[in-house]
């Protein structure tokens, strides 16, 4: 029984039992729509609820009813999951704006003017590493022209930097993929999976000598360039995926610091840069991204992210065109 299983687990042991038995346990699935409205409330109380879903997983949210053992949607053929339902929600959220202290506007960006109140805004540097700006990284072992991406958006990152600095910002960020040097955060997928790059070319393995290990934590080219680097008393957050919010501490410690707004800057635009854009945007956090302070190897891939997030009213967030404009905002904060 499931729902017993469950209630002697921890939640974190509890998602795992979840997670492996759904896949192995296909019977169980239909089996949970007949469960009672007590077995289901059970559930809840360690932060599950039983729901049902038509079709497959992608259906529209509307196809989404609770499974307590008389809701029913006719003549569609039922399946049923867990999904969690976090105890405090509103933990999952951004902090709220600060209400005193400076603040900067950014009267270019786009698609509406955004005010930066200060002593709630970080700086999030995403991913200035050589594996991704310099020959011999994992950039280039991916086939890219790596040569590019220093010019294009290293001189406004460091114009960011330094204004941020000077500024009275929540914190300064610094991410960098990388992963463990047993590679036990790196799935098999992403490690050696049928879209890889070839043996010798992979994560964990040495493509150029004096690099090291490719995106493996504490090896030379997976440290930051030396005009991005963070600086005493900056936060440094490893991470095993593209997005700066998976299997790290990003959210706990931005809630714990205060912080509302993330002005936006790395590579690549199209991978690290717009996942963990959608990620934070999901938690609450106004993103401003700027332009001349990220870069992608294929130039239209940035273009398409860079619209993508200022359509619809600022679906994802906000943009910026120049590292200055904000440098000058900042300054100019009152």
């Amino acid at each position: 029984d499931l729902i017993a299983l469950l209630s002697h687990q921890s939640w974190l042991l509890a998602a795992m039992q979840v997670r492996r038995l759904v896949r192995a346990v296909r019977p169980w699935q239909q089996a949970l729509c007949t469960t009672s409205a007590a077995s289901v409330n059970g559930a809840k109380s360690f932060g599950l609820s039983a729901v049902l879903i038509s079709g497959c997983f992608g259906a529209a949210a509307h196809s989404w009813v609770q499974c307590d053992g008389e809701q029913r949607l006719p003549g569609k053929r039922q399946k049923a999951v867990i999904i969690f339902e976090p105890e405090e929600p509103e933990e999952q959220f951004a902090a709220a704006p600060a209400k005193t202290g400076p603040k900067a506007t950014l009267n270019t960006s786009l698609p509406k003017p955004v005010v930066l109140p200060l002593h709630s805004t970080a700086l999030l540097c995403i991913d200035f590493q050589k594996d991704f700006l310099d020959e011999g990284g994992f950039g280039h072992a991916l086939g890219n022209d790596v040569t590019k991406l220093t010019a294009e958006c290293i001189p406004g990152a460091v114009t960011v930097l330094e204004a941020a600095r000077a500024a009275p910002l929540a914190a300064i960020v610094h991410t960098k993929e990388a992963h463990r040097a047993d590679l036990r955060d790196c799935c098999e997928m992403k490690h050696s999976g049928p879209r890889c790059p070839p043996e010798g070319k992979r994560i964990g393995e040495v493509m150029v000598e004096g690099m090291g290990k490719l995106l493996v934590d504490g090896s030379p080219g997976n440290e930051f360039v030396d005009a991005a680097k963070p600086m005493k008393g900056e936060i440094v957050v490893c991470k095993p995926g593209k997005g700066a919010f998976f299997m790290t501490g990003l959210h706990e410690m931005l809630r714990e610091k205060g912080i509302s707004h993330l002005i936006v800057c790395g590579v690549t635009t199209e991978v690290c840069v717009q996942t963990t854009m959608r990620e934070a945007n999901d938690r609450g956090y106004e993103c401003i991204l700027v332009e001349d302070a990220t870069a992608s190897y294929i130039p239209k891939f940035k273009a398409a992210v860079i619209e993508m997030t200022r359509s619809q009213g600022g679906i994802v967030g906000y943009t910026v065109e120049r590292a200055e404009e904000v440098a000058a905002a900042l300054t100019s904060a009152q």
